[in-house]
């Protein structure tokens, strides 16, 4: 095939080559069917990731982009399309997003403290000036806005909204890991010996639970407490290529290097803008008064009338 394949990619940390999880998952398919693409990472910001670049063709979201490397590359041990298969696929593949996603959304942006000391400032990391001070936000918004449409009105008006969302989320994640644990057995990958397209995003959600920091860890130590699932994202990280182990560390010292830059310039601007407001509130508050050219002008005809 003479066609270039470009994937955009959110930046990886902790491992991980991408903290975005439906990155993650193309990235988790590639490596187990071995498609070899080219690999840009870009700003959250800057686009919509992942999208896979075809040519003049563009293909968006991980679902789809998945796919359409089906369809090129249907020679791979992951392309399965019997009947069994798409059935075992679609049941796992809503089970996981039912129970896990919603514990990844609140983990990651729903709980205050964690958005602020963790998932804020990688996502930040990921963006350009000013963009970095925008787009944390808009992601957290548009997170648990996708989180509220998981609860009834009745959650929703809950004077105690916060906790029982948390015990919810927290409860359906546990007995999701503990059905896991149970499915994969001694298996190497979900349905047996050799990786289907399900073991993509089954990683990418107990990666993004294992491996990265969150403030309450009880998910974490549920996996820990299920070797073979500990194992299972193990595996798969020993599998992905040096070209993608490398995206994370050159991703962390590219932002190392122009921190200090970022950071003087963040300062200049902010104070620029601190200024503006001041001087804005001070003329709204009646603490400056422009002068009165009229009233100069009136008392100037007087006296010469004089």
């Amino acid at each position: 095939m003479n066609q270039k394949y470009r994937l955009d990619i959110v930046g990886g940390k902790f491992r991980l080559p991408s903290i975005d999880q439906d990155c993650l998952t193309v990235l988790t398919y590639c490596t187990l069917a071995g498609i070899q693409l080219e690999i840009n990472t870009i700003s959250p910001f800057q686009s919509k990731s992942p999208s896979l670049h075809i040519d003049n063709q563009i293909v968006f979201g991980a679902d789809k982009i998945i796919e359409y490397l089906e369809s090129v590359f249907y020679n791979s041990d992951m392309s399965k399309n019997s009947a069994q298969h798409k059935f075992q696929f679609k049941s796992y593949q809503n089970y996981l997003k039912v129970k896990l996603e919603p514990c990844l959304q609140y983990l990651f942006w729903y709980d205050e403290q964690n958005y602020n000391e963790n998932i804020g400032s990688w996502i930040a990391e990921k963006c350009s000036f000013p963009f970095n001070l925008i787009a944390p936000r808009m992601i957290r918004k548009s997170s648990i806005n996708q989180l509220m449409k998981c609860f009834p009105i009745k959650v929703l008006e809950d004077a105690n909204q916060i906790k029982v969302i948390e015990k919810k989320v927290i409860a359906n994640a546990i007995e999701c890991i503990q059905m896991l644990t149970i499915a994969l057995g001694d298996n190497l990958y979900l349905l047996g010996e050799k990786p289907s397209k399900i073991d993509s995003y089954l990683f990418s959600y107990l990666a993004m639970l294992y491996e990265l920091p969150v403030k309450k860890e009880i998910i974490k130590s549920q996996i820990r407490l299920s070797p073979n699932l500990k194992q299972f994202v193990e595996r798969i990280l020993q599998k992905f290529p040096i070209e993608l182990k490398s995206l994370v560390s050159n991703d962390q010292d590219a932002n190392q290097d122009t921190s200090g830059l970022v950071n003087w310039f963040d300062v200049f601007f902010s104070g620029s803008i601190a200024g503006l407001l001041m001087i804005y509130f001070a003329f709204a508050s009646g603490l400056i008064k422009p002068e009165s050219y009229e009233e100069d002008d009136e008392d100037d005809r007087e006296e010469n009338d004089k």
